[in-house]
């Protein structure tokens, strides 16, 4: 009886100081947006809800999605803070779609956010080989 109560009582120390691996991967993102979950309440229940749902399924990236508008929701409550909430937002969106790409099979996955990424270096005009903006007209323009 003493041994299975060490038992017991070990797999309990060890179940809160070494939770599953994996989850609680956006914890960042929840301390990082806490400061602003004073503006509105329901918006900040539903963003963490959406938000643990992806963490514990990211096959299912329509929980980040979800997450990501109600954060952007919360930032539209006090126009001060629109700018700083969507920079958090776009970030959970690079690093949920990485996530999710990495978990969802056999599923066509098409990002919103890991497209919109921006190159750091320039584009090449594929026809003439210079970058665009250099002088050349933008070829959607038809000259006009």
């Amino acid at each position: 009886m003493k041994l299975l109560v060490w038992l017991v009582l070990l797999i309990t120390v060890l179940w809160i100081f070494f939770p599953r691996p994996g989850v609680g991967r956006f914890r960042a993102f929840e301390m990082e947006a806490h400061p602003y979950s004073g503006l509105d309440p329901n918006e900040w229940k539903s963003y963490l809800n959406e938000l643990r749902a992806f963490d514990t399924e990211p096959s299912k990236p329509k929980h980040l999605y979800a997450a990501i508008e109600h954060l952007r929701n919360l930032g539209l409550m006090n126009t001060n803070y629109t700018e700083t909430i969507n920079e958090i937002s776009d970030r959970l969106g690079y690093e949920g779609e990485i996530i999710a790409s990495q978990t969802v099979q056999g599923v066509a996955f098409r990002p919103k956010y890991l497209n919109d990424i921006i190159p750091v270096e320039p584009v090449n005009d594929f026809r003439v080989g210079a970058s665009v903006g250099n002088g050349f007209p933008d070829p959607r323009s038809h000259g006009q």
